[in-house]
């Protein structure tokens, strides 16, 4: 699973194969027949060869879809298009035929007070309820790989002793020997999550930083930080620019951590301290992934395209929605609405079937001004209805209203 990252496109991996970049895998050819065109000039693979930056590819080109590979700060691809990666940690690859206006997507003024608004964990009870359905996936998922290994073994071992039975040769090889072979140390598996439509980053890291003492399927589980990569898309510079920042700032932290622990000999293994999480602009609508390349597409309030999921998506992998409920933010519009209408629950997606569903709901009790102000300006809604009623919901210090999500588990295939 490590090389579904990675496009068949792609020229280097060989080349890459000892690439120190953190977090990234080691190069696995998907298909043994690749070669290398004839029309890429040496000069750029000596370039890729040599570099001690280089990396084996994470995005796929917006231009020509074919992989991307990091050089001294740049993504570029094998025709020679290029991506600067910003200093605050992210890649633009939205193309600029692909925007629709200047600064699409939310504004500045939406992303921060969403960004001051989520801190205050009052949607903790949204995220606990999907770190499940994370762990749940991933447990799934490694269970599964498991199973897999387990009926490789055994199909080798027939084969083997069926060519010695006709052979006519001892079997040598003792249950034991057997056990050994099968209880190996398994390589590591990429377990790949992309957040479509991420905002400034909030749900997709308090999911996968959560900790938790879950029993799942006779599994003890804790954080997913160390075991999954991640992939933040929004089609708004500003909000992955934010969600790049606070991950930069949580590693850093994070290695400050590891250092004082080291100097008081306690020393932590810092092994894990690696790059697992990448941030790009780009729109749900053209996703720079590869396909087939993802376990877990999740979409939080945003829109998403029916295509884009199905050619992401592992056949095996799972599309999380959440959705508004019924009575979200009831009290919130009967300030603003004369006649409140309840939200409804979009269809599945096509290609889709629903494998499950929850609702999330809770009170919101707010008692200051400033979250107040933040959650209008966070939602669509500080745009519509009763200005002169919005205008004294303001200068109220406290308010109430319901919180009504809806949760939707999606899968490409019905089981048989």
């Amino acid at each position: 699973m490590s090389s579904h990252l990675y496009t068949k496109s792609s020229l280097y991996k060989s080349k890459l194969k000892g690439s120190p970049n953190e977090g990234l895998s080691d190069a696995k050819p998907l298909d043994k027949d690749i070669k290398v065109s004839n029309d890429v000039d040496k000069q750029s693979e000596e370039k890729v060869e040599s570099s001690s930056d280089a990396a084996l590819s994470i995005w796929r080109c917006p231009k020509c879809r074919s992989g991307l590979y990091l050089n001294d700060g740049v993504w570029s691809c094998e025709n020679k298009h290029s991506f600067d990666l910003a200093r605050q940690g992210y890649t633009n690859l939205l193309l600029a035929n692909k925007k629709g206006s200047n600064e699409p997507g939310d504004n500045r003024e939406m992303i921060d007070a969403r960004r001051n608004f989520l801190r205050k964990d009052f949607y903790i009870d949204l995220v606990k309820a999907l770190h499940t359905l994370y762990l749940k996936e991933y447990n799934r998922t490694q269970t599964d790989l498991a199973s897999q290994d387990l009926k490789g073994h055994d199909l080798k071992n027939r084969e083997l002793n069926n060519h010695k039975l006709d052979n006519h040769e001892p079997n040598s090889d003792s249950p034991k020997k057997n056990h050994d072979e099968l209880d190996r140390t398994d390589s590591p598996q990429d377990f790949c999550v992309a957040d479509l439509g991420c905002g400034e980053g909030y749900y997709l890291d308090a999911i996968v930083n959560t900790r938790s003492s879950s029993v799942l399927d006779g599994h003890t589980f804790d954080s997913l930080e160390d075991a999954v990569k991640t992939f933040s898309i929004d089609i708004s510079k500003t909000a992955v620019q934010r969600a790049a920042v606070a991950y930069s700032e949580k590693q850093r932290s994070r290695t400050r951590l590891d250092q004082t622990n080291h100097l008081n000999n306690h020393s932590l293994d810092t092994s894990t301290n690696k790059t697992s999480s990448y941030f790009a602009v780009a729109s749900s609508y053209d996703v720079p992934l590869f396909d087939h390349s993802m376990n877990i597409l999740c979409a939080i309030f945003s829109p998403v395209s029916d295509a884009e999921l199905g050619r992401l998506l592992l056949n095996n992998g799972c599309f999380i929605r959440v959705s508004p409920g019924p009575r979200h933010f009831y009290q919130l519009k009967e300030r603003l609405y004369t006649d409140v209408t309840l939200h409804k629950i979009p269809e599945p997606p096509e290609g889709f079937f629903l494998d499950a569903e929850q609702s999330v709901s809770f009170d919101l009790h707010l008692n200051n001004r400033s979250d107040i102000e933040n959650l209008l300006l966070m939602t669509p809604l500080n745009w519509h209805g009763n200005m002169s009623a919005k205008n004294e919901m303001l200068n109220e210090s406290v308010f109430f209203t319901e919180c009504d999500l809806i949760i939707q588990v999606f899968r490409k295939n019905r089981p048989l």
